[in-house]
């Protein structure tokens, strides 16, 4: 994991607000940090549901590193297993799979100190280490680093809510679905004290502001499968966060679709979150012919942080666009956000 150490500070003015924006150094890179942005907002922005916040979330937040050793076999694409095969003994085609498996390149700590307040964590059990990973159909970091980057954060920053989303891998569905009360355990280890519970209907309501949840300490609203959910009194179905996945392979086809979600994202909803990912979404086809091409051609594949480039600066202009269309919009998901993406979402809490 890199330490991210405070490095500078940058003051951001516009015409409604005043920012201090901290600089961290990551590895060679600066990170502007929007670690306390929620404990500056307004009270007036701290008075709404937080159904009416807008959120900028990771896409796959846990795939910022690969661990091809811990990754079982796959369940739904056994071709993929000859791929990992091969990108183990092969460096070439190792960072093919790397470009097309890695959606962020901050760890779980840093995106929530870039300014990231929901997470996408899909996990994996892998019975031979009997150890939960986090996931994008390879293997990354295991669960428990990510939950203990989690913790820490919310215990240094008090004013601040996050949303997270858990599910598991399609691709290890099987395997560990038998241990997901194992998983839970884990989040309660890690994050108990933070937990929203669970009202009695099972929906959100007008009274969870910003401001009451802080108070209270409950800061973290987590979802996970909704078999499992109704056994725990704060852990939230997966329904509470309607989520939409366009699933394009262009940045054309993600927009076009996500242009027809805008009648049911016109109002806000009290009762839930409107999740959309803006992600630009490679087949597993293509993967396999990107490894495969890398390995005996040389060839080159595109990587999602490429893709992410040509589709967040469109995302964000369509949001900053359509933005009074979409008061019902709650979380934008990516991959790889940049500072100016999360100083963006941000402003739209202004401006909401």
């Amino acid at each position: 994991m890199v330490t991210a150490k405070y490095f500078a500070m940058k003051l951001v003015i516009s015409s409604v607000k005043i920012q201090i924006v901290c600089l961290w150094m990551v590895g060679s890179s600066l990170v502007a940090t929007q670690a306390d942005w929620m404990q500056n907002l307004p009270d007036t922005v701290k008075a709404r549901p937080m159904t009416q916040l807008k959120l900028l979330g990771s896409h796959d937040s846990g795939a910022y590193r690969l661990n091809l050793t811990a990754t079982p076999p796959m369940e739904e694409t056994p071709m993929m297993d000859w791929v990992v095969d091969i990108a183990r003994d092969n460096p070439e085609a190792n960072q093919v799979l790397r470009q097309v498996t890695l959606a962020q390149r901050l760890n779980i700590s840093e995106q929530l100190q870039q300014g990231i307040r929901a997470l996408d964590l899909r996990i994996l059990y892998n019975s031979d280490v009997q150890e939960f990973f986090m996931s994008h159909s390879m293997a990354t970091d295991t669960l428990s680093s990510g939950l203990a980057q989690i913790r820490q954060f919310m215990t240094e920053h008090p004013g601040e809510l996050i949303v997270i989303q858990m599910q598991d891998d399609a691709e290890h569905g099987e395997m560990t679905a038998p241990h997901n009360h194992e998983a839970i355990s884990m989040v309660h280890a890690a994050l108990g004290q933070f937990l929203i519970p669970v009202t009695q209907n099972r929906t959100l309501n007008s009274t969870m502001t910003l401001g009451t949840l802080v108070k209270s300490n409950k800061r973290i609203l987590f979802s996970f499968l909704d078999r499992l959910s109704r056994k725990y009194g704060d852990i939230w179905s997966s329904s509470v966060i309607n989520t939409s996945w366009p699933n394009g392979q262009t940045v054309n086809e993600s927009l076009s679709t996500i242009q027809t979600y805008l009648p049911a994202l016109r109002h806000a909803k009290n009762t839930l979150l409107n999740l959309v990912f803006f992600t630009i979404t490679p087949t597993k086809d293509s993967i396999i012919a990107g490894v495969i091409g890398e390995a005996l051609c040389g060839g080159v594949a595109d990587s999602l942080f490429e893709w992410a480039s040509q589709i967040n600066a469109a995302s964000m202009a369509f949001i900053s666009q359509n933005l009074s269309l979409l008061k019902g919009l709650n979380i934008i998901s990516i991959d790889n956000p940049s500072d100016g993406d999360v100083e963006q979402a941000i402003a739209w809490n202004y401006d909401n």
